[in-house]
């Protein structure tokens, strides 16, 4: 019957009143559709012969027919299935980036600017002025802190704000927290409610360390203080604001100020080079000696006062300091107190002195050259006659070594 000639000849040709319904289960060919096993079909009477009511010639009036074909229905109607779909609530983002503001300060006045415009598209007004009141400022810095509040804390807020109670499991519980519902804020409850201290002071308004809008607050306090250390910086925090683990998280802020780099950082450390055989080699005191002049000395004569100069001997190996008494720094003066200082503590094998340019052996123009850039009560070796006194020196076995130039 599914082909569309036959359908349209049987349409054409039977009054449609005559059509009966035929319910399922009298219906052979519902065995078939549905499947039955080769055993039961043959075992099957309504196969073989058809319907009952087929055999007397009388088909089941529609009351019947409805009857059963509501009650096939309902055996037939599978269970009604419910699905559910779960959409999870989005947080809002905040109209103003926070990040693109690197200062509190700046964030806080264009925050007031777009409130201040919201309320004149709300009311119709303008307002007369083009600065920005106290008053503006003051909700500006309270809607971030109601933001920051409700992305943190979003249970904790919604629970106090509906005024139930906080869960067990809060981060916030060991603050005794409560919802100041003048400010719309989370503030901390504590025992101080009879003090004089100001009401911001004794309940400080709850925010959470990480938060990139409580670092910028925190720079802002900092440069305030003209870049105070953390204890002055959280002191002054916590007049108006409690901050979850305080210390910590302005230690970790003051970490990132330029302006606190550059006045703490120490001076660039250089590796020192492994000390010389004379310093670490057992050997007598004052083998191995230092020699060195400090600034001319005035001494009170007749009619007036002179210079005098000290020699300064020390032993590399014990660190011993041996002082000689010089008239002038000349070669003779200073041969004097050399032959007084071995007389006293014996003869020395090496002698280091402190400045390369006055003591080796080099040409006329380099000596000429520096004493021209020193001054001869600067530098008294320059009055030494060099060749002079490695040639005596020499003679004795003492050897002559000199220290890197400009070196400590």
């Amino acid at each position: 019957m599914s082909q569309t000639r036959p359908g349209g000849e049987i349409q054409s040709t039977w009054d449609p009143q005559h059509w009966k319904h035929c319910p399922g289960e009298d219906n052979p060919a519902d065995l078939i559709t549905r499947g039955l096993s080769l055993k039961v079909l043959a075992e099957n009477s309504l196969w073989w012969n058809g319907p009952k009511w087929l055999a007397s010639n009388c088909w089941a009036t529609e009351r019947q027919g409805n009857e059963e074909s509501s009650e096939f229905v309902k055996r037939e109607r599978k269970p009604k299935q419910v699905t559910m779909h779960a959409c999870a609530g989005l947080a809002k983002e905040p109209i103003i980036d926070a990040c693109r503001y690197d200062k509190w300060l700046t964030l806080i006045r264009v925050t007031a600017y777009v409130l201040r415009w919201v309320q004149v598209f709300k009311s119709g007004e303008s307002s007369e002025s083009r600065e920005l009141s106290a008053e503006e400022l003051k909700n500006a810095k309270l809607n971030w802190y109601r933001q920051v509040q409700r992305e943190v804390y979003r249970i904790e807020y919604a629970q106090l704000e509906a005024g139930q109670p906080l869960p067990k499991t809060s981060t916030t519980l060991n603050l005794d927290p409560y919802f100041d519902k003048e400010d719309r804020l989370l503030r901390v409850g504590g025992r101080q409610q009879y003090s004089n201290l100001p009401e911001v002071t004794k309940h400080p308004i709850i925010l959470p360390h990480g938060h990139p809008v409580v670092e910028k607050i925190i720079q802002c306090v900092h440069n305030e203080l003209l870049h105070a250390g953390p204890e002055n910086t959280l002191s002054v925090l916590q007049q108006n604001i409690w901050l979850t683990h305080g210390c910590h998280e302005v230690k970790r802020v003051l970490m990132k100020c330029l302006v606190c780099q550059r006045q703490h950082v120490g001076p660039s450390s250089q590796k020192m080079a492994p000390l010389p055989s004379e310093r670490v080699l057992f050997s007598p005191p004052f083998t191995h000696v230092g020699i060195d002049f400090v600034n001319p000395l005035y001494v009170q004569g007749n009619p007036s006062p002179h210079k005098s100069y000290v020699c300064i001997f020390t032993c590399a190996s014990s660190r011993m300091v041996h002082l000689e008494l010089t008239s002038d720094p000349s070669t003779n003066a200073f041969f004097q107190a050399f032959n007084r200082m071995i007389s006293r503590r014996g003869l020395c094998s090496t002698i280091w002195l402190d400045n390369a340019k006055t003591f080796k052996c080099a040409d006329r123009q380099i000596r000429k050259l520096y004493k021209s850039q020193s001054s001869d009560s600067d530098q008294p070796w320059n009055d030494i006659d060099q060749g002079e006194l490695q040639a005596k020196l020499a003679s004795k076995g003492i050897k002559w070594k000199f220290i890197v130039e400009r070196s400590p």
